[in-house]
């Protein structure tokens, strides 16, 4: 063999072995970026400024992470998780509502969630109690949503002289003056104060059980009614509730099946329409369309009349999957949600309030309407009641929000409480 012969093969081997350092170096470096798959129906407007937002503070806080947002439409958002999550594909976190919506993926059958390691974060515990079960906690809110809001047109208001103390009483007296603004704004030209967009039918579901609801009957027994000891058949409080529902849906929009529910929240900050029901979110909803909307201008925003003495409420959720090898990534992911600085941050793009309690509120930029709402939240003797979706399973009752929606246009109950009594054993467990 000659020498150059010899050294060829002496400098392929040694390129050989270069190479093979090199390919461990990238592995290692591979190994030490924070990668987190993160599944969203957050998709436009301020919810998507807000998900942006989460990733330069967790960025900032930990340089080497990577967050991959997979987009998902709302409508076929829980279709799609279930499917990734069954075929052994899940995301390393996804986003869901609290209470039962999480843990119906940690049961007798399988436990598809991780434990979460709670830090020194300051989230009240009966915010992680709804996310936990036998005591293990599975998720991690990055937002307090109250959502028994109630958006208002303000020069409406003005023009028209509405009553706004009597929208604040308590009960059943709040929601009969909302029935009197509604007669009232009615006989004045607005000829449908009531904005609804229900055209995926949810809308009007979460306004009749998490705000008219609760209002009409009261907290003891929403919460009866919701942890399956009530009597639907017999029970006064659900006919009641019920005939308040067809009294406010003479004040509908007509097109209220056939529409979602932001083209009503911009109706309203037109003065189309003077009033609906809506989570928080809807203020980052109508701030990010980027057409001058804010809150204190030409909407505003209220807890729904009769809920002043409530705080119902929900929040958005993150789990950590089971299984995931970014598990480590994706506990780092929650840590920064349950910083103030992510909460804040990213709570003031998207509307709703920030999950963590000592915050000093007034030093923050969030709005006025959400400074007062966190307070609000944190005032003693508030009744604190977690929405329905908290309470129940997501099988449970599913085909309410279409019957609800049969109820309005035939004006009668009758369909709707034959269908809750014939399936209120579901909730008894």
């Amino acid at each position: 063999m000659s020498r150059f012969a010899s050294c060829g093969m002496f400098c392929t081997a040694l390129m050989a072995f270069a190479a093979m350092g090199c390919s461990g170096e990238d592995e290692k470096a591979e190994a030490r970026a924070e990668r987190v798959e993160f599944l969203t129906f957050w998709t436009e407007g301020g919810e998507l400024q807000a998900l942006d937002k989460l990733i330069e503070i967790h960025q900032d806080r930990r340089p080497n992470a990577e967050v991959i947002k997979t987009f998902e439409k709302n409508a076929s958002y829980q279709e799609r998780l279930t499917q990734r999550i069954t075929e052994q594909n899940p995301p390393d976190t996804f986003q869901s509502n609290m209470g039962e919506r999480l843990l119906k993926w940690v049961t007798e059958q399988q436990v598809a969630l991780e434990e979460v390691d709670r830090g020194d974060w300051q989230v009240p515990d009966e915010l992680l109690e709804v996310n936990s079960r036998d005591g293990v906690l599975y998720g991690v809110p990055i937002s307090l949503i109250r959502q028994s809001s109630f958006y208002y047109n303000r020069e409406l208001f003005e023009t028209h002289s509405i009553d706004m103390e009597a929208l604040m009483r308590p009960g059943k007296p709040g929601v009969d003056a909302l029935l009197e603004a509604c007669a009232t704004l009615k006989a004045a030209g607005v000829d449908e104060p009531f904005g609804v967009g229900n055209i995926y039918d949810w809308t009007l579901d979460m306004m009749f059980w998490e705000s008219l609801f609760p209002a009409v009957v009261g907290d003891v027994y929403y919460k009866k009614f919701w942890n399956g000891e009530a009597d639907p058949e017999n029970d006064p409080e659900l006919d009641e509730a019920l005939a308040y529902l067809l009294d406010l849906s003479q004040y509908f929009n007509a097109d209220s099946a056939d529409v979602d529910f932001p083209e009503v929240l911009e109706r309203i900050a037109n003065g189309d329409q003077a009033f609906g029901q809506q989570g928080d979110w809807g203020t980052g909803v109508l701030t990010g369309m980027d057409k001058g909307y804010a809150p204190g201008d030409q909407f505003d925003v209220m807890p729904f009349p009769g809920t002043s003495h409530m705080f119902i409420f929900s929040q958005d959720v993150l789990p950590i999957v089971a299984g995931t090898p970014n598990k480590a990534a994706t506990q780092e992911l929650l840590n920064t949600i349950a910083t103030e600085e992510l909460q804040v941050q990213f709570n003031l793009i998207k509307g709703s309030l920030p999950a963590v309690t000592g915050i000093d509120i007034n030093s923050t930029d969030l709005t006025e309407t959400q400074k007062k709402t966190y307070e609000q939240f944190n005032t003693e003797g508030m009744i604190k009641l977690p929405v329905v979706h908290g309470f129940k399973p997501d099988d449970v009752m599913k085909d309410l929000s279409a019957i609800e929606k049969t109820m309005i246009e035939s004006q009668d109950t009758e369909e709707l409480k034959n269908y809750i009594v014939a399936n209120y054993g579901a909730l008894q467990r």
